[in-house]
């Protein structure tokens, strides 16, 4: 197994609920045809903290093939709502992506 480190982050100045979970997953964005396949996911409560959230996401490297591509992507979650989620792509692994301290900008969902 492989890891990929990397921090979950907004731009607001407002605080994230103490029960918030964050999920991270690696998905692989080759085909623009189909829906992205997840390689990896990882989840985690906040219990308070607030970003930057440091995530670290392991991942199989057989399932990743250089001639693909990748991208990372995140949320936060608290009382069964999405607060933030990426709205824009963020490659990684392959074609000159990082491998690894990825920053994942998130955007706030709605109120």
């Amino acid at each position: 197994m492989k890891t990929l480190n990397g921090t979950l982050s907004y731009r607001l100045r407002i605080a994230i609920p103490p029960e918030t979970e964050a999920t991270v997953r690696l998905i692989d964005v080759s085909r623009a045809d189909a829906p992205a396949t997840v390689i990896a996911e990882t989840r985690f409560k906040t219990d308070g903290r607030q970003v930057p959230l440091a995530f670290r996401l392991e991942y199989d490297p057989a399932r990743i093939d250089p001639r693909m591509r990748y991208a990372v992507g995140g949320e936060l979650r608290a009382g069964g709502r999405i607060l933030f989620l990426n709205t824009t792509r963020h490659s990684v692994l392959t074609h000159g992506a990082p491998s690894d301290n990825v920053e994942i900008l998130l955007e706030q969902t709605g109120r």
